[in-house]
């Protein structure tokens, strides 16, 4: 019905405004369009998604990457979270040789201004 949609940009400009307790990259400049970015790195089926990296560069196995969902509350920007589960092996010399993680992923995509992708990592 009467939906009330706030400007994109404005949007982008209070997610850039929260602080998270750790910011592992804040900003780059890519040789691609939002949109390319996307579909590169993020979408469902991508080509270079974040189990193959997990996989192929840190090693993890036993992956499961659920397919990214629209969020209920999400208002101006389109809100998706999705989980993703794993083993990841330790390096220790005593004890177990992996252990079991769960990642949840919130991405906001505002299209023409920004994504944004929280990333939480726990052990299961």
């Amino acid at each position: 019905g009467d939906e009330v949609v706030e400007d994109p940009g404005r949007s982008w400009l209070k997610l850039k405004e929260q602080r998270l307790k750790e910011t592992v990259l804040d900003s780059i400049h890519l040789p691609c369009s939002l949109d390319e970015f996307y579909e590169k790195f993020i979408a469902n089926d991508c080509p270079h998604s974040f189990g193959s990296f997990q996989k192929s560069v840190i090693g993890d196995f036993e992956l499961e990457v659920k397919e990214w969902e629209k969020s209920k509350d999400s208002t101006a920007t389109a809100c998706s979270r999705r989980t993703i589960t794993f083993r990841h092996p330790l390096k220790h010399k005593l004890g177990p040789k992996d252990a079991s993680m769960e990642k949840r992923q919130q991405l906001h995509l505002i299209p023409g201004h920004g994504i944004l992708l929280k990333s939480c990592t726990y052990g299961k």
